[in-house]
């Protein structure tokens, strides 16, 4: 007998109990999302505008990633209908990407035993996996703000308002946090730059004045190669220099006259007279007509010739190259200074941001692009310490804020599948215990919703009063078991089938079985599976062995208790191989 046949019979369509994983399971996001409910759903849920935390332990398979889904389906709703007062969405339930990183900054030593690996992992780790998610997904959103196929939520007429601090605040964190591959991170960052009008030509000067300087120098340095040669049987070089700026001295000073002044001897000498200025001669200026004023700057202007001709031109000027990297060094200096700062705190953030992947090149290089007077003194993730990760969490929340979203969500889940935890209780809790800090879970603006393993509610139970000072998960809204009773399975059950019926139709569970099977019989069985996963198998078992007795020719379409008994009988021994 064909199963469909049997499912059309009662009015549906398509079988609702064939799939076991929310997140494959078309049947749950197509419809039961929105109509099929967990009792625990408004405590978890909270109100969106003021977001709250809440923590969520239960067995594999009882619905936690279902209500997960439920949740950012509900958000996403929510931020439709209110334009003004969204929620953002940060979705922290892939956790393998940020291990991996994490591992490349252990030693190879200590990434082969697992638990040393998460014993090192810290409260501030988790906080920049969350920046790292939300930054990365807010600059994908302004990035793509105004394009004609965008699904970005975000205003073009917002970004416009931003101001300048916010600017740079967004720029930061994206130099430390946006984990984008779409496109060269430098060019993602300087396109985000443009798109926040976030000018920069101030932090452009020293790099400007490093290479105007170095080429005036080159230039001088080469205009002393390119000087004619003095004749070689004059004598001396230099001494002919010095009576071209004597003969250019006696040109604009006619009435002035120079004596040597050597020993006790002075000889007078007239515009035409050409004399070598040595060691121990003055320049002596008769009185004259001539202001004195002027007689003594001819005479600096005389002196000034003759120390450059005495120095340049005294000497070939190849000996004075070794000059040209120093004097190119001295007017360089601002912009090297600045550049040893960006990259000493470009391998600050390298070190200890572990869980991202960025190269110290290229953060010191958009760390460049923002002026010196405004990156001083900002709190970056360069140091083993959390002060710094809730500043750029507020600097990220304010931006938000200007954006229209005036509160946080973070969903996580599926604390169990990562390969460095492996579903192991001892793993799973030295990962997700660094997390419960009451300072981050109250934080005011951010809501967590953890989806959690029953294992850890155990575990949690024996831990330290330290421990529970910490967390205070009193102040929590904590689930200690997502359970499920028979009636409410049963519920859950009649909402796929709905979903599943064709037009008109309305099935009910218990019309799936023969009379012989009593209503109550049914709810006892239910309460036994505990959870919808176990639930679905084994529905889905009874559908097929039921169907396997019988022939599309004698068809019989009401599954008798015999068989309801002997289906059960096998999955509870399945299901609880240790019971009894």
């Amino acid at each position: 007998m064909n199963i469909q046949s049997f499912l059309e019979h009662h009015g549906i369509v398509r079988n609702p109990f064939a799939e076991e994983d929310a997140q494959t399971d078309q049947v749950f996001k197509e419809y039961c999302i929105s109509s099929a409910y967990h009792p625990v759903w408004d405590k978890v849920y909270g109100d969106p505008k003021d977001p709250s935390t809440a923590i969520v332990f239960g067995p594999k398979g009882s619905g936690k990633t279902a209500m997960r889904l439920q949740i950012d389906q509900h958000l996403q709703k929510y931020n439709k209908d209110n334009p003004a007062e969204q929620v953002f969405i940060i979705r922290y339930d892939d956790f393998n990407p940020f291990l991996d990183h994490f591992c490349e900054r252990m030693s190879r030593r200590t990434t082969r035993k697992p638990e040393k690996v998460l014993d090192a992992w810290k409260l501030w780790d988790h906080m920049d996996s969350l920046l790292c998610l939300g930054v990365t997904n807010f600059v994908d959103d302004v990035v793509d703000a105004g394009k004609p196929d965008s699904k970005s939520s975000i205003d073009p007429a917002k970004l416009k308002k931003l101001d300048r601090t916010a600017a740079r605040d967004m720029l930061l964190l994206a130099s430390c946090y946006d984990q984008s591959t779409d496109s060269a991170f430098v060019t993602r960052w300087n396109s985000l730059r443009k798109k926040l009008r976030y000018g920069n030509w101030r932090a452009k000067w020293s790099c400007i004045l490093a290479w105007v300087w170095s080429i005036l120098v080159i230039l001088f340095f080469a205009l002393l190669f390119l000087r004619p040669a003095a004749d070689s049987d004059s004598g001396d070089a230099a001494e002919a220099n010095v009576v071209r700026a004597q003969e250019h001295f006696a040109s604009v000073y006619p009435s002035a006259t120079s004596v040597l002044a050597t020993d006790s001897q002075v000889a007078p000498f007239s515009s035409t007279d050409a004399f070598p200025l040595k060691t121990g001669h003055t320049l002596v200026a008769e009185k004259t007509d001539e202001p004195a004023g002027d007689v003594a700057a001819a005479g600096e202007s005389a002196g000034f010739f003759d120390w450059f001709n005495s120095v340049f031109q005294t000497r070939p000027a190849w000996k004075w190259l070794w000059l040209a990297p120093l004097v190119i060094l001295l007017g360089c200096l601002p912009y090297l200074i600045r550049w040893v700062k960006c990259h000493l705190i470009a391998l600050g953030i390298k070190k200890h941001m572990r869980v991202g992947k960025r190269e110290v090149g290229s953060i010191r290089r958009v760390l460049m692009g923002i002026p010196a007077k405004e990156l001083a003194s900002q709190p970056l993730p360069r140091f083993d310490r959390t002060d710094d990760r809730y500043e750029l969490l507020n600097k990220f929340q304010a931006i938000l804020e200007q954006m229209g979203y005036t509160g946080t969500v973070v969903l996580m889940d599926r604390v169990d599948e990562p390969h460095l935890t492996g579903g192991k209780p001892e793993l799973m809790r030295r990962f997700v215990w660094p997390l419960l800090d009451n300072k981050l879970l109250k934080h005011p603006g951010l809501g967590f919703k953890m989806m959690l393993p029953q294992e850890l509610h155990r575990d949690m139970e024996r831990e330290s009063r330290e421990f529970h000072e910490r967390a205070r998960l009193d102040k929590q809204n904590v689930i200690p078991a997502f359970q499920w009773t028979g009636e409410s399975l049963y519920d859950l059950t009649r909402a796929r089938m709905m979903a599943c019926a064709a037009d008109g139709a309305s099935p009910e569970p218990k019309h799936l079985f023969a009379d012989d099977l009593e209503y109550k019989r049914l709810i006892s069985a239910f309460r036994t599976l505990r959870v919808p996963r176990h639930l679905f198998r084994f529905l889905y078992r009874v559908l097929v062995d039921h169907c396997n007795r019988y022939t599309d020719s004698e068809p019989e379409f009401q599954i008798k208790a015999e068989t309801f008994e002997t289906v059960h009988a096998v999955y509870d021994r399945e299901a609880n191989p240790t019971a009894g």
